[in-house]
């Protein structure tokens, strides 16, 4: 495609190599931005072998293989479930807890690296637990995190700490 002047050869071109196994190219020339748009609320995704890899919301949230890349701005005093291509990546409590409360971790969309971090901060406190997972994995008392990812399975505790 010539949209311009500038490049009188092609300043925007689709390229396929010959064969069943060839690559292909999207080339843009110029210092300008090589914008993808998606109208209305649509998406926009990026997939290897059938499986999307790499997708951004109409609402702007970013997910890795499932995962959304941002952290919660804070759960309060509650129970939660947290889903994967729905809940943040990171999940944070920062307000006093009044009673035992459990994060469910949903197999549900889950495959095999999906991951998320727990994390009750010093703001938290209460004598009670943040129960994550069955069993529970890790019962989270004030200042402390955890780490869980999924195996394919099931969930499974891979690291836990202190603030």
């Amino acid at each position: 495609l010539i949209g311009d002047t500038t490049y009188t050869d092609y300043g925007f071109r689709l390229l396929r190599g010959s064969g069943a196994n060839a690559g292909s190219q999207l080339i843009h020339r110029g210092a300008g931005a090589l914008q993808l748009s998606a109208s209305d609320a649509g998406s926009i995704t990026l997939a290897t072998n059938g499986t999307t890899r790499v997708s951004v919301s109409s609402a702007g949230a970013i997910s890795l293989n499932g995962t959304i890349l941002r952290v919660s701005a804070g759960k309060g005093d509650s129970a939660a479930t947290l889903t994967v291509g729905t809940s943040e990546q990171t999940n944070r409590w920062a307000t006093p807890i009044t009673a035992d409360r459990a994060v469910t971790l949903s197999t549900t969309g889950a495959v095999n690296g999906n991951k998320f971090r727990i994390v009750r901060t010093a703001a938290a406190t209460g004598a009670f637990n943040l129960n994550v997972g069955t069993g529970p994995l890790k019962a989270l008392t004030v200042g402390q995190w955890c780490d869980v990812e999924y195996d394919g399975s099931a969930w499974m505790l891979t690291a836990f700490g202190s603030l």
